[in-house]
C-alpha cells in the first residue's frame, strides 16, 4: 500500500502545480462610465465559460481565469456589456456605458422577470440611483420627465403626492389611478417612500404588459423594488443632502398706487363713486410675501447590506424633513426604516421577507389663505395695535377700511388654521419557493400586508379679525382612520428550454381583502390653554358629535401566464386572468392579452447590416377591468339622522331619511382595451438606442355619476366610452471619448390624444362649476374636461362697436351673442410630454477621482389652464389686481390693450366662461442640474462623493399663475376635487420651489 501511497501523493503534487501554473488572478474594478461610481455585484465571467464571479459593493473584482482565455466579459442590469481583451497586465478598470436598453437586462413584469430582449409590450425601467438625484418628498415627484408616456404632475406643498397618469385620462371619475407595487404589496400611491430605498421601478404601460395584475391595473401599473444586498462583505453607506427651497414664479401683484388707479377706472362711471387717493391708505403690503418664503429641507439615508452564497440582507433608516414656504407652521415630516432579508434554506427552498415602516407627521398649509392674499387688497398691514377689536393677535382687518366681509386678512387666515395628519404605516411581505423540479418547475407562496393608520386633527381656536372673520368658539374635529390590507398569491411556475425552444409558464391564484375602519368626532368651545388642553372631551358637551363607519372589499383572482420564443428570434406572450370584485353588482371578469415580437436582426438577412446591433418588432393587445371605482354603487341606503327624526311624547326617535333610487341597470366592469405596436432599436456597438411605440387605447363601459331619471339623486352606472392613442419615443446615445471621457444623451416624447366617444345619449356632462355657469364640459368628440365658453376676438375700441374696453364675442350665428355661440377653449390635457437628459463625466484617475455633470429638462405642450382666480369680481369687486392684467388691460392710455378694462372687468359680460380666463399652459423647465465629484481609494472609505445641484431653478411659461401643473382643482375652501372634468382650474394653488441641494455619499 505504500508504493500507492506515494505513487498518489507525486500526481496529486504534479496536478496541483501544473494546475496552478495553468491559472493566473486577474484583479480588477468595474466603474460607471458616466460618474465614475463603483458598481457592485456586476458579472465578470472567463468569455466562452460559466466560470465567472461577482463584483463586492467596492466594485472590485478577483478571479482566476486560465492560461489560454484571452476575453473577460462583464455584465450589469442598466449598462452594456463589455469585452475586455486580456494581455500581460493581471489588474484592469472597467468602464461601462449606461444604455436605455440593456438587452440582457432582467426586468420586473409582475409575478416573474424577462430579458429586456424577450419582452413583447412596452416596460421601461428607471434606476432609484436615478431617482434619488433629485430632492423629492418622494419617489413618484422624482419619476418625472424620465419614461416615456408617463405624465407626472407635482405639487410644491410639503410631502404632497404626485398626480399620475399612464396614457392619458380614461375615467371620467376619479378613477384612473395606476397600480403601485411595492415588494409585491398593492397601494395607492408612493408618497410614503423615499427614493433612496429604491433599487428599481419598472413601468407597465400597456393592458398586455399590465395584464397579469388584473383589476386593479387597468391604468397601468408601477413596480417598485427595494434596495437587497450584494454578495461581499457587509457595506455602510451613507447619503445626505441639505437643502434650501426657494419658491418660484410667485404672481406680481399691483402695489398700491396702481391698485387705487384701477379701481377708479373701474368705478369711474358708478353712480355716487367718489375717486379713492392712496394717501388715505396706510400701507403698501404685497400679501404674497408676507405668506411665502424660502424654507429648508433635509434628506439623510444610512443603510447596511451584504450577501452570501445562501444569504443576502440589506437593513436602511431613512429620515425626511420639509418645511413648507408659505410663512406659517406647515412642514412634513418622515421616518422609514426597512429591512430585507432572503435565505436559501436548502437547495430546494428559499425564504424571504421585506418589511417597510414609516411614521409621517404633517401640518397643512391653509390652502384658502393664498386665494386671500389674490384679492385683499395692497393697502392696509397684516399687523394693527389700533385693532383693539382682534385677538388674540392684533391683525388688522379689511373691514376697517371699507371692504365688505368677503374679505379677510390672509396671513391671518393661514395663523389660526391648524390642520395636522400624523399615522403609521406598515408594509411587509413574505413569500417561500420550492424549487420542485430543478431548474424548471418552482412554486412561490407570499403573503404580503399593508397596515395604515392615520389621525387627522383639524382646530380652528376662537379668535376674531374683523367682520365674519373669526369665530366665537372654537371648533375641533378629530378623525381616525384604520386601513387593513392582505394579499395573498400562490404561483407555479414552469421553465424549459429544447433545442431553441424555449418557453415560461406561470399559472397562479391571488386573494385580495380589504378593511377601513374610521371614527370621527367634532367639538365646540375647545379650550387653547396648551398642546394637552386640545381633545374633544374638553369641549362643550351640548355641542360634541361622532361618527363612524367601515368599508369591506374582497377580491379573488386566478391568472396564467405563457410565454415563448424560438432562439430569441420570434416571441410569443400571452396572459389571461378571471377577476371578482366586490365592487361589482356584475361579479366577475374575464380579462385577455396577447403579445409577439420578431428579432428582425436576427434573421440571417440582417447579419450583415453594418450598424444595426438590434432590432425588434413589438405587437401586443390587452383588455383589463377597472376595480378602482366606489363599492356598493346602486344600491338601495337609507340614512338616519336629525333630518329625518321626529319627538313621539318626550322621546326623540330616529327615523329613516329618503331612499336613494337604484337604477335599473346594475355596475358593469370599466373595461380598457389597448393595442400597442412597438419597434426597439440599437444601432453603432450599441451606443445608440430608440424605442417607438404606437398605442390606442378605449375605455368601455365607464363608470361616472348621472342624474336618475324623475329624482334628484345622481348614481354611478356605465354611460360612457373614451378613446386614448398617440406615439411614444425614446432615443438615447451614450459613448466616450478617449479613456477617461464620457457622455450621454436620453430623449423620451410622448403625443397624447383624448377624446370622449359616448355618453350613453346624454349630450354632454358639466364639470367645474364658476361664476355665471360652468367652465368645462366632457361631451362626445372632445376630450374629458375641455373648457367651454364664449371666445373673445378682441376689445372694443368706439362706440360705434359698443361700449369701449368690454371683450367683444365670436357671434357664430350672427344673431347677438347667445349660449349658442359657446365653443370649446381648449383642453387641460396636453398633447405632448417629454424630458431631456444630458450627462458627462472626466475621470482624472484613481488618485485624483472623477468630476461628473448632468443637467435634465422636462416640458409639455398643449394643454390650458383657466385661471380661475381671476374669475371673483362678482364677489370680490374691489378685489387687487395681477401685474400681467395692468400692464395688459385696455385703458384710455393704453389703447393697444388686449384684456378687458377695469371697468369691463367687473361685470357679468366678463365673469362668465370665456377665453380671457384659458390660458397657455404649456412650459419647458430646467428639471435638474447636478455637479458631483466621486473619489475612491480613501482609506477606511471605499467611495466618497459630494456634490451640488438645482431642481427645477427655472421654468420657461406664460401662464399667469405660480406653475403651470395644474391637475386637481381646488375650492373656495381650498379642499381638492380630483375628477378629471374639473382638471385645469387654477383658484390658487401652492407655489412650487426651486431646490438647492448640497450632498454627501459615503460607503464603508
Amino acid at each position: 500500500m505504500k508504493p500507492i501511497a506515494v505513487s498518489f501523493l507525486v500526481f496529486s503534487v504534479s496536478a496541483l502545480f501544473t494546475f496552478s501554473f495553468s491559472q493566473k488572478v486577474v484583479t480588477g474594478k468595474v466603474i460607471s462610465a458616466s460618474n465614475g461610481e463603483s458598481i457592485p455585484s456586476a458579472a465578470v465571467t472567463v468569455k466562452g465559460t460559466t466560470k465567472g464571479v461577482t463584483t463586492d459593493m467596492n466594485g472590485n473584482f478577483n478571479i482566476e481565469v486560465p492560461k489560454d482565455a484571452n476575453q473577460l466579459e462583464v455584465r450589469f442590469i442598466g449598462y452594456e456589456p463589455y469585452t475586455i481583451a486580456l494581455g500581460e497586465s493581471n489588474e484592469y478598470t472597467i468602464k461601462l456605458q449606461s444604455s436605455s436598453i440593456s438587452l440582457d437586462q432582467v426586468v420586473v413584469v409582475g409575478y416573474g422577470t424577462q430579458k429586456s430582449k424577450d419582452l413583447t409590450s412596452p416596460i421601461s425601467v428607471v434606476q432609484g440611483s436615478d431617482l434619488s438625484k433629485i430632492a423629492s418628498p418622494n419617489a413618484a415627484q422624482a419619476l418625472q420627465g424620465k419614461v416615456a408616456g408617463l405624465q407626472i404632475i407635482n405639487n410644491g406643498a410639503p410631502g404632497a403626492g404626485a398626480t399620475v397618469k399612464i396614457r392619458g385620462v380614461g375615467s371620467i371619475g376619479d378613477y384612473g389611478q395606476p397600480l403601485y407595487v411595492v415588494d409585491g404589496m398593492f397601494v395607492d400611491n408612493l408618497d410614503f417612500i423615499s427614493a433612496d430605498n429604491i433599487e428599481t421601478i419598472s413601468v407597465l404601460k400597456d393592458a398586455s404588459a399590465a395584464a397579469i395584475y388584473g383589476v386593479k391595473a387597468a391604468n397601468g401599473v408601477i413596480i417598485v423594488t427595494t434596495k437587497k444586498g450584494m454578495e461581499g462583505r457587509p457595506v455602510i453607506s451613507y447619503d445626505g443632502s441639505a437643502s434650501i427651497q426657494v419658491p418660484v414664479n410667485i404672481v406680481p401683484m399691483t402695489n398700491k398706487e396702481q391698485y387705487i388707479d384701477f379701481w377708479n377706472l373701474a368705478n369711474q362711471n358708478a353712480i355716487g363713486w367718489t375717486p379713492r387717493n392712496p394717501n388715505d391708505y396706510p400701507a403698501n403690503t404685497n400679501w404674497y410675501e408676507e405668506l411665502i418664503g424660502p424654507a429648508v429641507m433635509h434628506n439623510h439615508s444610512i443603510d447596511v447590506s451584504g450577501a452570501t452564497e445562501n444569504t443576502n440582507y440589506s437593513v436602511g433608516l431613512n429620515y425626511f424633513s420639509q418645511d413648507g414656504t408659505m410663512k406659517v407652521d406647515n412642514n412634513y415630516e418622515r421616518l422609514s426604516i426597512r429591512g430585507r432579508f432572503e435565505q436559501k434554506a436548502a437547495k430546494w427552498l428559499s425564504a424571504g421577507a421585506s418589511i417597510l415602516f414609516t411614521n409621517f407627521k404633517k401640518r397643512e398649509a391653509e390652502q384658502a389663505a393664498l386665494r386671500q392674499a389674490y384679492v385683499n387688497p395692497p393697502v392696509y398691514p397684516v399687523y394693527n395695535s389700533d385693532n383693539t377689536a382682534a385677538y388674540p393677535v392684533n391683525f388688522d382687518s379689511p373691514q376697517r377700511y371699507g371692504y365688505p366681509n368677503a374679505y379677510g386678512n390672509p396671513v391671518a387666515a393661514a395663523y389660526y388654521r391648524n390642520n395636522r395628519t400624523k399615522g403609521n404605516r406598515f408594509l411587509a411581505s413574505a413569500f417561500a419557493d420550492i424549487d420542485i423540479w430543478k431548474d424548471k418547475l418552482k412554486f412561490r407562496s407570499s403573503y404580503n400586508v399593508d397596515f395604515h393608520n392615520m389621525v387627522n386633527f383639524n382646530y380652528l381656536p376662537e379668535n376674531f379679525v374683523g367682520g365674519s372673520q373669526g369665530t366665537s368658539s372654537s371648533n375641533l374635529t378629530e378623525k381616525i382612520t384604520v386601513n387593513f390590507n392582505q394579499i395573498i398569491d400562490n404561483v407555479f411556475t414552469y421553465s424549459d428550454s429544447r433545442n431553441r425552444h424555449n418557453y415560461t409558464v406561470t399559472l397562479g391564484q391571488s386573494t385580495r381583502m380589504f378593511k377601513q375602519n374610521f371614527v370621527e368626532g367634532t367639538a365646540k368651545d375647545v379650550p387653547n390653554t396648551d398642546e394637552q388642553s386640545i381633545y374633544l372631551k374638553t369641549g362643550s358637551a351640548r355641542d360634541r358629535n361622532n361618527n363612524d363607519g367601515a368599508e369591506v372589499l374582497n377580491g379573488l383572482s386566478a391568472f396564467a401566464r405563457a410565454t415563448y420564443n424560438y432562439g430569441e428570434k420570434y416571441l410569443l406572450s400571452a396572459t389571461f386572468r378571471a377577476d371578482a370584485s366586490s365592487k361589482y353588482q356584475q361579479k366577475w371578469g374575464y380579462f385577455p392579452s396577447f403579445g409577439a415580437g420578431w428579432v428582425i436582426s436576427e434573421e440571417n438577412f440582417m447579419k450583415k447590416s453594418k450598424g444595426i446591433d438590434f432590432f425588434k418588432l413589438r405587437v401586443s393587445w390587452g383588455m383589463l377591468g377597472n376595480d378602482n371605482v366606489p363599492a356598493n354603487s346602486g344600491v338601495a341606503l337609507a340614512v338616519p339622522g336629525i333630518g329625518s327624526s321626529a319627538v313621539f311624547g318626550d322621546n326623540l326617535v330616529d327615523g329613516l331619511g329618503q331612499q336613494i333610487k337604484v337604477a335599473p341597470n346594475y355596475l358593469k366592469w370599466e373595461v380598457v382595451n389597448e393595442w400597442n405596436v412597438g419597434l426597439d432599436f440599437a444601432f453603432l456597438n450599441r451606443r445608440l438606442t430608440a424605442e417607438v411605440d404606437y398605442y390606442y387605447r378605449t375605455t368601455d363601459n365607464v363608470v361616472y355619476n348621472a342624474p336618475v331619471s324623475g329624482t334628484t339623486d345622481e348614481l354611478l352606472g356605465n354611460y360612457g366610452k373614451v378613446l386614448n392613442t398617440g406615439v411614444e419615443f425614446s432615443l438615447g446615445w451614450s459613448d466616450h471619448a478617449g479613456n477617461n471621457f464620457s457622455y450621454h444623451v436620453n430623449l423620451n416624447a410622448t403625443t397624447i390624444h383624448n377624446e370622449v366617444l359616448e355618453l350613453d345619449g346624454r349630450e354632454f356632462l358639466p364639470g367645474a362649476q364658476v361664476t355665471n355657469g360652468y367652465a368645462t364640459r366632457t361631451q362626445v368628440g372632445h376630450p374629458i374636461g375641455s373648457f367651454y365658453g364664449y371666445q373673445m376676438t378682441g376689445i372694443v375700441q368706439s362706440r360705434q362697436e359698443g361700449d369701449i374696453g368690454y371683450p367683444i364675442y365670436l357671434d357664430k350665428d350672427n344673431n347677438g351673442i347667445t349660449p349658442e355661440d359657446m365653443a370649446f377653449l381648449g383642453s387641460p390635457i396636453p398633447y405632448l410630454i417629454g424630458g431631456l437628459e444630458l450627462g458627462c463625466a472626466y475621470n482624472f484617475g484613481k488618485k485624483i477621482g472623477t468630476v461628473d455633470f448632468g443637467i435634465s429638462f422636462y416640458g409639455q405642450a398643449g394643454n390650458k389652464i383657466f385661471n380661475q382666480k381671476r374669475m371673483n369680481r362678482s364677489v370680490f369687486s374691489e378685489a387687487n389686481y395681477d401685474l400681467n392684467y395692468y400692464n395688459n388691460a385696455y385703458t384710455s392710455n393704453n389703447k393697444n390693450g388686449i384684456y378687458p378694462s377695469p371697468e369691463a372687468f367687473n361685470t357679468s359680460t366678463v365673469q362668465q366662461p370665456n377665453s380671457f380666463f384659458v390660458e397657455d399652459g404649456s412650459y419647458l423647465r430646467i428639471q435638474n442640474i447636478q455637479i458631483g465629484y466621486t473619489m475612491t481609494g480613501v482609506p477606511k472609505i471605499s467611495s466618497i462623493r459630494v456634490y451640488i445641484s438645482a431642481d427645477r431653478p427655472y421654468s420657461l411659461f406664460s401662464y399667469n399663475g405660480f406653475s403651470p401643473e395644474v391637475s386637481k382643482s381646488f375650492n373656495s375652501a381650498g379642499v381638492a376635487t380630483g375628477s378629471p372634468i374639473t382638471a385645469g382650474m387654477d383658484n390658487n394653488i401652492y407655489p412650487m420651489s426651486a431646490i438647492y441641494s448640497i450632498g454627501l455619499k459615503l460607503s464603508f
